[in-house]
């Protein structure tokens, strides 16, 4: 039983962070396409 919930929180940490990278990706995109925080120098 305690395997089952140790690879239950592994799994639920790893999609935490996979939904933070996402986030992260969608805010990239959004101010690129809206040309904040671009700098072409």
């Amino acid at each position: 039983m305690d395997f089952i919930l140790f690879m239950e929180s592994l799994i639920l940490a790893q999609n935490e962070r996979w939904r933070h990278g996402l986030g992260m990706q969608v805010e990239r995109s959004r101010l690129r396409d809206s040309g904040e925080g671009v700098s072409n120098a």
